[in-house]
């Protein structure tokens, strides 16, 4: 087993565990009455519907249409639906895994397929089937476990992902695709290790790659991992040749289908990064790196992208604020993506919120009544000092209302 453990998740689930003996039954309805709904404190700005949730969840992952998915206050998979402007409910998938777990949340949603993980013990569930896996893919100290990511949504098949520990360097990455429906491995790495990293699913054969030798990036292609073709085109000879060093995932930075990707690139000479998009055709030609300072104050600087399964919008943060005793703070903006804009993306539509930490594990989500919104948990206190928990949600057609208005005040 493995001996570099992030003590601090331990930490992280305690307080999830400490919060399921005190939340309320998942079942719990609320009232339209008890949701609060916020006025944006600044011009231009926009607010939060904020949601008092019925029981306690922990993060939020893309899940089926007008739902999300999270992990419950027992540590089980759970989705929270809505009804009306203000019911949340928040009800267990199964009853699973029910153990301490690391800040990893992975869904699948077109297969049904939840996986969050404990150190080298990852949990699958397969909703539909009922089925659920304890599995340690690779059981050695040699290699550090990354996030697996989904090759196949439809069909299940995921890539189990790791970096060699320190002093294993030579070959620095190992590779495990499983298949969940049907509980099988289709491939495994040697027992040494490989040069090849997945990153990114373009199609369910063909991911984006990066080969390594020892810790040395070598080259990005495309890797067809059930032929072991590989295809090196336009697309990732730019990617390499901009020094391109972020990682690249499905539905979150990326749309495959549309031909684009937000992420960012090393500025000679800076310690921060360029957040840039980066487009291309059918044929991954006509490679295009379109930096985005123009979108942000000057001085300022955009963090990673988060973009909404049917690529219409995008969130991120904008850092560079600075607090009462000079500590940097961030503010939440969302973007429109469409064709009617320069690039293909608005302009930024800021939240009068700011943040010391920019949050993860957010989501999208179709909302029955708001229609397209952000989701993400929010604590409040009240006039007591006790703290309750929130589902926030900022709605899409507010941003869509904001970037009309200062696009005609602007004309």
């Amino acid at each position: 087993m493995k001996k570099n453990y992030r003590g601090i998740n331990l930490f992280l689930f305690s307080i999830l565990l400490l919060c399921s003996f005190s939340c309320k039954t998942s079942k719990e309805k609320i009232t339209t009455e008890e949701a609060i709904i916020n006025t944006p404190a600044q011009s231009g700005t926009i607010s939060s519907i904020d949601i008092p949730s019925p029981g306690f969840f922990w993060l939020l992952r893309p899940w089926k249409k007008g739902t999300l998915a999270t992990m419950d206050g027992k540590a089980r998979f759970a989705e929270i639906s809505f009804k009306g402007k203000s019911g949340m409910t928040i009800t267990q998938l199964i009853n699973f895994p029910e153990e301490p777990i690391d800040r990893t949340f992975v869904t699948a949603p077109e297969s049904g397929i939840c996986i969050t993980q404990m150190r080298g013990m990852f949990f699958i569930a397969d909703i539909v089937n009922k089925k659920t896996k304890k599995i340690i893919p690779l059981a050695t100290w040699r290699f550090d476990e990354l996030n697996p990511i989904i090759l196949d949504q439809k069909n299940g098949i995921i890539c189990f992902r790791y970096n060699a520990s320190s002093g294993y360097e030579k070959q620095p990455r190992y590779n495990i695709i499983y298949d969940i429906k049907n509980d099988k491995v289709l491939y495994e790495s040697p027992e040494e290790g490989e040069e090849n990293s997945l990153l990114c699913p373009f199609t369910t054969e063909w991911v984006f790659c990066v080969k390594y030798n020892k810790k040395v990036k070598q080259e990005y292609f495309l890797y067809n991992w059930k032929t072991k073709e590989t295809i090196n085109n336009e697309l990732t000879k730019k990617l390499y040749n901009i020094d391109y060093k972020a990682v690249i995932s499905p539905n979150e930075n990326t749309n495959i289908k549309e031909g684009y990707l937000f992420n960012e690139i090393p500025i000679p000479g800076k310690i921060y990064n360029k957040n840039v998009k980066i487009t291309w055709d059918e044929n991954y030609e006509n490679v295009k790196v379109i930096p985005l300072d123009y979108l942000i104050p000057e001085g300022k600087w955009l963090y990673s992208f988060f973009i909404s399964a049917d690529g219409k919008w995008a969130a991120s943060f904008v850092g560079g604020y600075k607090g009462y005793y000079d500590e940097i703070l961030n503010k939440r903006v969302f973007f429109h993506l469409d064709s009617r804009y320069p690039n293909g993306i608005s302009m930024p539509i800021f939240t009068d919120e700011y943040y010391e930490t920019p949050k993860r594990f957010e989501s999208f989500v179709e909302h029955p009544v708001y229609g397209m919104c952000f989701a993400g948990e929010k604590r409040i206190e009240d006039k007591k000092g006790n703290e309750k928990l929130y589902l926030s949600l900022y709605k899409m057609d507010d941003v869509l209302t904001e970037i009309n208005r200062q696009w005609e005040k602007s004309d």
